[in-house]
């Protein structure tokens, strides 16, 4: 797989121990034989040692260490499930991950015995459970100085009767939590497929959202994420709104997610940041390519948003002609 990849360029792949971690020298072994592929991205460690009864929690740990006194260059990830536990593993990864899988789950049947439940401490909404997990994650980095730990997010692309989940997410959900979780820092989206795969339609969904992402990644990717003390959102309720802006750079994103699913909303974005830039140019970019202009006026930026739907904006400043003692720097 490694050679293919390697002959073909552009593939990377991240190589689980998901399976083996606790055998420390088979994973010393499979380090040395995989390490200087081009195409290795990350060793993934774990998935979700946090929500099992079985696991020893020192394995993580162990493996981790000797991962790195081997290869000290690629990163390692792994994911986790439960709601306390980012600081805990912390020293235990490069990467931290976490699954939210929160369509059709049913908790009703978890109990602090049931070992790894579906979604932990989840109530079934893309629009709480994400923010909810995300913000314990940050606020307990935080309290051990490790706020700036990068986080990927792996998304439900599944469901699966015989365990906790009722049915599959909708093109419309998948679409929504991936924006959302790009709005909460995410720098890496995956998708879990296992056991029951999805319709056409859902996958065909996941292919543009693939696409798009491509063309946005240099604003998300390499310009800061305005703060949301920047930001004045009405309504605020269930209304998310991601802006990628650098000082220097003329161009930014922003991106607006309406995540009421019985409603369309008129939304208003002040952007303190852009006040003093009076009239910007703009355009919404869709996904069938055609681009509607839009505009900024004195940092105020107003639309309309479908039920459950995303808004992708591109947006240019002047940065000559503007009044620097008036405006926000970025």
């Amino acid at each position: 797989m490694f050679q293919a990849a390697d002959a073909i360029g552009g593939i990377y792949i991240q190589f689980s121990f998901r399976h083996d971690y606790v055998d420390i020298q088979k994973v010393i072994n499979q380090v040395i034989q995989f390490k200087n592929y081009s195409s290795l991205l990350t060793w993934y460690i774990a998935d979700e040692p946090d929500g099992e009864k079985w696991t020893k929690s020192s394995a993580v740990f162990e493996a981790y260490k000797a991962i790195k006194s081997v290869d000290p260059y690629h990163p390692v990830s792994l994911t986790l499930n439960c709601k306390y536990s980012s600081a805990f593993y912390a020293d235990a990864t490069d990467i931290l991950g976490t699954d939210v899988y929160p369509i059709g789950v049913n908790m009703s049947s978890c109990t602090e015995y049931s070992e790894v439940c579906g979604c932990d401490d989840c109530i079934g909404s893309v629009t709480f459970d994400i923010p909810k997990r995300t913000q314990q994650y940050v606020n307990d980095l935080t309290l051990i100085g490790r706020e700036s730990n990068l986080k990927w997010m792996a998304l439900q692309a599944f469901y699966d009767r015989n365990a906790w989940w009722e049915r599959a997410p909708t093109s419309q959900e998948i679409r929504v939590m991936w924006y959302i979780s790009i709005i909460y820092g995410y720098k890496s989206l995956m998708f879990w497929r296992f056991p029951f795969f999805l319709d056409q339609l859902v996958i065909d969904q996941i292919i543009d959202l693939s696409k798009v992402i491509k063309d946005l990644s240099n604003y998300i990717l390499f310009m800061p994420q305005l703060s949301t003390s920047h930001i004045v959102v009405s309504p605020a309720n269930n209304i998310f709104v991601g802006i990628w802006m650098a000082k220097n750079q003329s161009d930014f994103l922003l991106i607006v997610v309406n995540g009421n699913d019985k409603h369309s909303v008129n939304f208003k974005i002040t952007i303190k940041d852009l006040i003093c830039f009076g009239l910007l140019h703009g355009v919404e970019k869709i996904d069938n390519e055609k681009n509607i202009e839009v505009f900024i006026k004195d940092g105020v930026f107003e639309g309309t948003l479908g039920i459950y739907s995303v808004g992708i904006f591109i947006f240019k400043k002047d940065l000559i002609n503007r009044d620097h003692i008036n405006c926000y720097d970025t």
